[in-house]
């Protein structure tokens, strides 16, 4: 793969991965991803953040997939979703839940097709890495290249390793390494240190003694741990009983934090889409 140029600046050999581009349009938000490796098409995600009908979730995905195509002439599936990040099923309004949007070779006007058509049922052009750079070079991009990759593949398989040969460690130095220095200072070890070990039982099991009889009350931090294994002992018994009942809990947390999440892009989006119509508007007063 040659190298090519992009603002003067020549990229090396490698796939190309651009960046997302997200903006706010009030009761949804829209996220655009050109083509990946290997894809031919652009992908378009309209999140509805709140209440909107089926028709009017169709109508945004129809209106968004004619002005994203207007933008950059490349095939775009469109695809809705919730808040939580879930499927926005259409209930009928529209044949399919997805939506590909490309222009026609023959009359060069937008068409859509409700469904996930395959690339032979789309006219579209080879996307080589000129193409792409030309169509988005307003959009960041970088480019990995094969050794990048496998570098980063390795540096994993070496953490992997490295996580590994430390719980070994762990596990040689106490099932194997304390048992066999304890056993060989008893054996040879001078007798001062045999009474030194006894007076530290002794004193263990006085302290537990008296902790039972509630003579020496427990540390904060001791009683905070107590409580907290009691917490997780109660949970995992109710966990047992009731493991369906387990199961739409953690679902319905994950969608909670989507949800969380969702909620702080769009407020990103917005405090940034603010700040630009300050400047916009500091700019204006400056020419005048």
């Amino acid at each position: 793969m040659p190298n090519v140029l992009r603002n003067g600046v020549r990229l090396a050999s490698g796939e190309l991965q651009f960046e997302s581009v997200e903006e706010d349009r009030g009761w949804y938000l829209v996220e655009y991803l050109p083509p990946q490796v290997d894809n031919w098409f652009a992908t378009l995600d309209v999140q509805v953040i709140e209440s909107g009908t089926d028709e009017a979730v169709a109508e945004a995905m129809e209106r968004e997939g004619d002005l994203w195509l207007d933008r950059y002439p490349v095939p775009i599936l469109v695809t809705a979703f919730d808040d939580a990040d879930g499927l926005r099923e259409l209930n009928g309004a529209r044949p399919s839940d997805h939506l590909m949007v490309y222009i026609d070779a023959a009359t060069g006007e937008h068409h859509r097709s409700w469904g996930t058509p395959s690339a032979n049922d789309v006219p579209h052009d080879e996307l080589d890495d000129e193409t792409l750079l030309r169509i988005y070079e307003h959009i960041p991009v970088t480019r990995v290249t094969e050794a990048e990759r496998e570098a980063e593949f390795r540096a994993f398989a070496r953490s992997v390793r490295a996580g590994r040969r430390l719980v070994l460690t762990w596990l040689l130095v106490w099932l194997a390494a304390i048992p066999v220095a304890v056993g060989i200072f008893e054996w040879a070890g001078p007798r001062w240190l045999g009474v030194v070990a006894l007076a530290y039982c002794i004193l263990k099991a006085l302290v537990q003694v008296l902790k039972l009889f509630g003579v020496l009350k427990p540390s904060c931090r001791e009683r905070e741990a107590q409580e907290k294994q009691e917490r997780m002992e109660h949970y995992y018994e109710h966990c047992e009983q009731n493991p369906e009942g387990f199961q739409r809990l953690m679902i319905e947390n994950l969608e909670l934090d989507a949800r969380r999440q969702t909620a702080e892009k769009a407020r990103t989006l917005r405090e940034q889409d603010k700040g630009q119509i300050g400047r916009d508007g500091s700019q204006g007063d400056d020419a005048v």
